[in-house]
């Protein structure tokens, strides 16, 4: 099974949840790297369609209407009762994400921060990883600018849920003229093009994400699409070396940023960028993926 180059991202195409982005970001980086793969789920009219030796990506609330073969692959994200009622006894592979607070000893280390475990996790081999960006290298050097600051914006987007954690950035863009758009649901195209046009682009986290270690996906996001990183996180200032923009405190971050990223160089962004490219793309995910596959039926 694991010669085969056919693929199904399956779940939430032709409806919205957040594992959306994560799906399409899959089936973008499989179609990349030159696989055979479809993106389905329920609403699709999958008669007579061949599914014979296929790897399946999907999660535990996207299985209506999924092909049950066991001469497939199943890579469910955090297997719970759901993936165990609808998949059981199919071969499966539980990922899942990586996080700081993570106990990963006596783990076969795969790629930086990706770990493999051998049938230890509620029976099941399990990969885990942390998220990434949607977006290719070749797409990430193409969204290199000239410049690191938009100083002339007077708009800081934020793409994702609005949490409290995020009242003191918006009273402190407030004061300085810029206004704090947050948005939802929008497409790859839409979300470069929100950040690239932000005066600043924050990479915000709840108490929770930062103490366990979370380093979100978007970030990762902010900085392929040509953003200096500015954060209210610990972890994820660590996790970029030290490098990037940080005060737990919202409202200072804005005040921080304001009066550092004029002095950013483009080499320390550009460092950034290709940090993410090289790391903390979709064609790392699936590679480990597909390690893991290979090192489950060894």
């Amino acid at each position: 099974m694991l010669n085969t180059n056919k693929f199904c991202v399956w779940g939430f195409k032709n409806s919205y949840n957040t594992f959306r982005h994560i799906h399409e970001a899959f089936y973008r980086a499989l179609k990349f790297m030159g696989k055979e793969v479809t993106w389905l789920d329920d609403q699709d009219d999958i008669s007579g369609m061949d599914f014979s030796h296929t790897f399946f990506i999907t999660m535990n609330y996207a299985l209506d209407g999924i092909p049950r073969r066991t001469d497939c692959l199943y890579a469910v994200h955090n297997i719970e009762e759901r993936a165990k009622q609808v998949l059981g006894g199919l071969p499966l592979l539980n990922y899942g994400l990586y996080v700081d607070s993570m106990n990963v000893s006596g783990s076969e280390e795969l790629a930086e921060d990706t770990f493999f475990n051998r049938q230890t996790w509620e029976n099941y081999s399990s990969v885990v990883f942390r998220w990434g960006t949607d977006l290719l290298p070749h797409e990430i050097e193409a969204n290199k600018p000239k410049r690191v600051f938009q100083s002339d914006s007077d708009v800081c987007n934020f793409v994702g849920t609005a949490i409290s954690e995020l009242d003191g950035f918006q009273r402190a863009c407030e004061e300085n003229g810029k206004k704090l758009q947050i948005h939802t649901q929008v497409s790859v195209e839409d979300n470069v093009r929100l950040i690239k046009e932000s005066y600043i682009a924050p990479a915000i986290n709840i108490p929770y994400q930062t103490e366990v270690g979370y380093i979100p996906c978007r970030v990762f996001k902010n900085i392929s699409y040509g953003q200096f990183g500015v954060t209210n996180s610990a972890a994820v200032h660590e996790f970029f070396k030290g490098r990037i923009i940080y005060n737990p405190d919202a409202y200072q971050l804005f005040y921080d940023a304001k009066e550092e990223l004029p002095t950013v160089s483009l080499s320390a962004l550009y460092w950034m960028m290709d940090e993410v490219a090289e790391k903390h793309t979709y064609l790392n995910k699936i590679n480990a993926l597909l390690e893991a596959a290979k090192r489950m039926e060894g």
